[in-house]
């Protein structure tokens, strides 16, 4: 079950004119961030594993080898975007984690 990137964050009222965003808006479009990060990493992740499901071994063959080589590419550049995805998602952990160091937790019970 893949839950939506908007559940579990609440959003701010209406925009205000103050120079300074207020720091719960800023601490909700951070996890947002976070999340969509999330989600990306694990979609280009299962697109891993599918194309090594499906990838041909190369038979030695002109279009075996081609194939086997056009695959390796997909999963290159999969591997490369995932990468990519971390260096934010660690910033954003480390802000949001600083933005709520000093805040209560309360347990949240969800029903589906």
């Amino acid at each position: 079950m893949v839950y939506g990137c908007s559940q579990g964050v609440q959003q701010g009222g209406g925009e205000s004119s103050q120079t300074q965003p207020h720091p719960q808006r800023n601490t909700s479009f951070l996890c947002k961030a976070g999340c969509e990060a999330v989600q990306e990493i694990v979609l280009r992740t299962s697109e891993v594993f599918s194309h090594l499901k499906n990838m041909p071994l190369p038979n030695g063959s002109n279009q075996g080898t081609q194939l086997s080589t056009e695959k390796k590419m997909r999963i290159q550049e999969n591997l490369s975007a995932i990468q990519r995805h971390f260096k934010p998602l660690r910033a954003i952990y480390i802000r949001v984690n600083d933005d709520c160091a000093g805040m209560e937790y309360t347990h949240i019970e969800v029903s589906l």
